[in-house]
């Protein structure tokens, strides 16, 4: 047969999403559990420098086999209103917070494998700024993470990036912001970018050393960039830097030099980049926009959650609800954004979380409710209450992180990491 005439596998995806588009997901699932490995890690908020939210050969064990082992933070001295999204790597969970009695912000180091009696803390480091100003990343055995003394956004200058060990907690080194406060670091190939308020930083994060910067327009809204400073995240791939701003998302080279940018409308999530194409959520759609020269490919509306999960044969974003409770939750094709499933979800609170994609589970977050849908069909996995989440969630090791709090809508909270799935070797 003649090879130019076979086609692609995207090619075929994007000859059945057409059948498909509109189809409601059906509510059974003949696969629930597909193999895939349970040994991997979840090392940022967005899981990989490019902000993809993926985990292609992971799989997720069954969330409502055994009920969620759960540690308050209450017992490791930090104030828990304020801790950040964890993330876990070699069977470790990093959480970052203020301390409960002092001005200081507090990383923590939970054992959270397959030991018995997990989680118990392997180490504690305190820092001399009060505030994290967003979720660290760990890599190359070290943990980076910004803190100040204000919450939010703050072009007052005492932001602080630093990296500890991932194996005791030291401090590797320290390096205040000349650009204002800083928010969640990218760690790709030995550097760290950082979005910060008025600007771009790239360091050595080996030695914190610089190794280029930009000025950029003045970030504002303080209130609701305190309580998404994730969706500030640079997406980086093997040739660029893409950072998101009030209302653009700014493009560079990986030596700094600016490529090009998009007007956005307001609020910008942080982008995700796959197979030269960049996702953007952006003033209540998702964007999809050549990784080259920013041109528009395809756009789709009605998008409330702030960033995208892609996946090799999937783009999936959050809809709006219809009705009091629940919501929808779409799977798009990468390169022409036709919809190939439309799922309601029937989940309590809030969508506005990113999803995100391990092996063959689409994971969708709700205040108190976590929801397992298959990538390829969108029918439903399994569905289990949770606390209200603070921030995004985090899987790895076949397992998923929730930090929030039990309130219920009431005064009284107790913030707590929950970690779902089975537990013991697999």
């Amino acid at each position: 047969m003649d090879s130019s005439i076979v086609p692609s596998r995207r090619a075929v995806v994007s000859l059945l999403a057409a059948g498909l588009a509109g189809c409601t997901a059906l509510r059974a699932d003949p696969d629930p559990e597909p193999p895939g490995s349970t040994s991997y890690a979840w090392p940022s908020v967005n899981a990989t420098p490019a902000n993809t939210r993926t985990v292609p050969d992971g799989t997720i064990r069954n969330p409502g086999s055994d009920s969620p082992i759960e540690y308050g933070v209450d017992a490791i001295d930090i104030a828990g209103s304020y801790a950040r999204a964890p993330v876990v790597d070699d069977g470790k969970t990093v959480l970052v917070a203020p301390a409960e009695e002092d001005d200081a912000c507090v990383v923590t180091c939970l054992d959270t494998g397959e030991e018995q009696g997990w989680p118990a803390v392997r180490w504690q480091r305190r820092l001399e700024r009060e505030f994290p100003d967003g979720a660290p990343a760990i890599a190359d055995d070290r943990v980076v993470l910004t803190v100040s003394d204000e919450t939010g956004v703050s072009a007052g200058g005492d932001g602080l990036l630093a990296a500890l060990s991932m194996a005791d907690g030291e401090l590797e080194w320290s390096r205040p912001l000349e650009r204002g406060s800083g928010f969640t670091p990218t760690v790709a190939d030995g550097t760290v970018y950082l979005r910060t308020t008025n600007g771009i930083v790239a360091v050595d994060a080996a030695t914190g050393e610089e190794e280029w910067s930009d000025a950029l327009p003045t970030l504002e809204h303080p209130h609701q960039r305190h309580t998404h400073t994730e969706q500030l995240a640079p997406a980086v791939d093997s040739n660029r830097v893409y950072v998101p701003g009030e209302d653009e998302l700014v493009v560079y080279d990986r030596d700094g030099d600016r490529q090009w940018n998009v007007s956005l409308a307001p609020p910008v999530g942080a982008p995700a980049v796959a197979d030269g194409t960049v996702y953007c959520c952006a003033g209540g759609e998702l964007r999809a926009l050549e990784a080259a020269d920013g041109s528009r490919r395809w756009t789709e509306s009605d998008v409330v959650s702030i960033a995208p999960a892609v996946a090799e044969d999937a783009v999936v974003v959050v809809g709006p609800r219809r009705g009091k409770a629940g919501g929808t939750v779409r799977a798009l094709e990468p390169e022409t954004g036709t919809k190939t499933w439309d799922a309601d979800v029937h989940f309590q609170g809030w969508g506005g979380f990113a999803p995100l994609i391990v092996g063959e589970t689409v994971v969708v977050n709700a205040n108190r409710r976590m929801v397992g849908l298959a990538t390829d069909t969108g029918a439903t996995r399994w569905e289990t209450e949770k606390d209200d989440s603070r921030w995004h969630l985090a899987a790895a090791d076949g397992r998923v992180y929730n930090y929030g709090d039990d309130s219920d809508g009431d005064s009284s909270r107790t913030y707590r990491l929950q970690v779902f799935g089975e537990r013991g070797n697999s």
